[in-house]
């Protein structure tokens, strides 16, 4: 998981701090500050746009919009809470890819590919074909969901938790 510390936040912080000490249990406020920056992610998952509203690079070799091919990263990210933080993440394996990009050789394990088309027409029934192990060439642009810790929290984000917070003040 990737953490975001809202300490650093002033306004944030303070509206913290004032929480703490007029509530006994936080808990119910960090789960739902957690809630809210799950929400954040998946929406920008809808809108094909980081945290921060700059469109996410179009996939090369597919149409469609990018991190939405499975929905297999977009519906794993998880929340968890305790009195002192609220966090958002996944441990989907290639996650780290996605957020922060990665250019350099990638190993191919051995396997098979069911193939459905061949020169533009289509293979029926589809064909087992064995595939050797290899090694290829990744050029993967960063498309960040998560905010990122040396940006800040967006905005967005922030007026979200501050609406959050101000409502447990009253």
């Amino acid at each position: 998981m990737i953490e975001i510390d809202l300490s650093g936040d002033q306004n944030i912080g303070k509206h913290l701090g004032m929480i703490a000490d007029k509530l006994d249990d936080t808990r119910p406020l960090m789960a739902t500050l957690a809630r809210h920056a799950k929400s954040r992610v998946l929406l920008g998952f809808m809108t094909g746009t980081d945290p921060y509203g700059a469109p996410w690079k179009k996939p090369k070799h597919r149409s469609g919009q990018p991190l939405r091919d499975t929905g297999n990263l977009r519906n794993n990210f998880n929340t968890r809470a305790d009195e002192n933080t609220a966090q958002v993440g996944t441990n989907v394996k290639y996650a780290p890819i996605h957020q922060f990009g990665f250019k350099g050789p990638e190993t191919v394990k051995a396997h098979i590919r069911m193939i459905t088309q061949a020169f533009g027409h289509p293979v029926s029934p589809p064909k087992p074909v064995h595939v050797k192990a290899h090694t290829r060439f990744m050029d993967m642009p960063a498309r960040p969901f998560l905010p990122e810790p040396a940006k800040g929290l967006p905005n967005a984000w922030r007026q979200d938790f501050l609406t959050v917070i101000e409502g447990y003040l009253q």
